[in-house]
């Protein structure tokens, strides 16, 4: 639900801009892959390149 919510309203400048750990950065990805914080907004990120894919008919 709140990935969806960031994904319909994403602003890049928040993902990517250099904000605190907890809010406006990029998810923060171990050596393993695993997102250990920012949940959501990797699951927008996801949401949004499934899209972006779909539409371009690319996967």
């Amino acid at each position: 639900m709140a990935a969806r919510k960031i994904a319909g309203n994403i602003n890049p400048k928040e993902i990517t801009g250099e904000g605190t750990v907890y809010q406006f950065s990029a998810p923060t990805v171990n050596t393993r892959g695993e997102v250990v914080q920012g949940n959501n907004r990797a699951d927008a990120l996801k949401e949004i390149h499934i899209s972006s894919s779909a539409l371009l008919g690319s996967s």
